[in-house]
């Protein structure tokens, strides 16, 4: 047995030799990333300071973004509140961010929440590379898009790779650990839903996004994880390492909001236990030091978002014998 074969052995424990020389994964490898674009609506902790409908502010972070999305080139980019202001496609993060890094990119664009006081809609966006495609989900009255709870919503994307197709779930999920588990409960059946009613390969899923409050001893979290037959692959130290933490101190502007002292990796990407993930990490992280909002915001850098992203390296399982 070569390496490689003893490789995919190790880290597919359940699969065959000659099911591997089936060709058994796509060829390619994907990077695929997740981060929350922050919609600006919890304030700074400085008294009488909102940077709520401070576009400009916003568009420095999304400079930042679009300098890490050029270095990085995701191949799957899975974004959370995403934020378009009515009537001005100027003020736009989807716009803006396709002017430049995600030029080229196909996207998706679920619209979730409609906010009257700023005029502003939020919405979960996927975008993809070629030579990935984003397909019809199917007829126009299939579900897409849901609203689990306050502020919780998932959306459906199915991106074509290699002739076969991947279904994306985009989560977000608010900081309110008393409906997690009614949360999971209602994001389960919809995703078992749509591979029972549908001819998509439950081997190719990818789920991606802010999901808080779990941890490997929670029974709702690990049932979720065996129903679907997910996993999530991150480095060993991140059990105890900060530096794995996306919501996290390092970060000025999540310093800076008031009362956020929740700490942890809360930005997570899970994938089928057939897929094979070879790189995982935190991204989105850099910071750009800058004196424009120090006293405004009492922040000296300027970061991506208010938490960090997260980042995996993927090969999909085939599922065409």
């Amino acid at each position: 047995m070569t390496l490689r074969l003893l490789f995919l052995s190790m880290v597919c424990g359940s699969c065959t030799t000659s099911w591997l020389f089936r060709g058994s994964y796509d060829q390619r490898e994907l990077v695929v990333q997740t981060l929350g674009l922050f919609n600006q609506r919890v304030g700074p902790s400085t008294e009488g300071v909102l940077w709520l409908d401070d576009w400009v502010f916003r568009r420095e972070r999304l400079a930042a973004v679009d300098q890490e999305l050029r270095t990085d080139r995701p191949d799957i980019f899975i974004m959370q509140e995403v934020l378009q202001k009515g009537g001005s496609p100027y003020e736009s993060d989807l716009n803006i961010l396709k002017a430049g890094a995600l030029s080229g990119y196909g996207s998706s664009l679920a619209r979730m929440k409609a906010y009257q006081d700023t005029l502003e809609e939020e919405s979960l966006a996927v975008a993809v590379s070629l030579p990935l495609k984003i397909k019809p989900v199917g007829t126009p009255s299939a579900e897409n898009q849901w609203v689990i709870g306050e502020g919780a919503f998932m959306s459906l994307t199915l991106v074509e790779s290699e002739g076969e197709i991947i279904s994306v779930f985009n989560i977000e999920l608010p900081n309110n650990p008393q409906f997690i588990s009614q949360w999971l409960s209602s994001i389960l059946q919809k995703i078992e839903l749509h591979f029972a009613s549908s001819k998509y390969c439950k081997n190719r899923v990818l789920i991606a996004g802010r999901i808080p409050f779990v941890d490997k001893t929670q029974k709702t979290w690990l049932n979720f994880l065996e129903r679907l037959e997910l996993k999530e692959v991150v480095p060993d130290h991140c059990e105890l390492s900060t530096k794995c933490f996306t919501r996290s101190k390092d970060n000025s502007i999540y310093r800076a909001i008031e009362n956020q002292n929740e700490l942890g990796r809360v930005d997570r990407i899970l994938v089928s236990t057939m897929s094979l993930v070879s790189n995982s990490y935190r991204v989105f992280d850099r910071e750009y030091p800058t004196s424009s909002y120090s006293r405004k915001y009492k922040i000296d850098a300027i970061f991506p978002s208010a938490r960090f992203g997260w980042s995996n390296h993927v090969r999909f399982s085939r599922c065409r014998q």
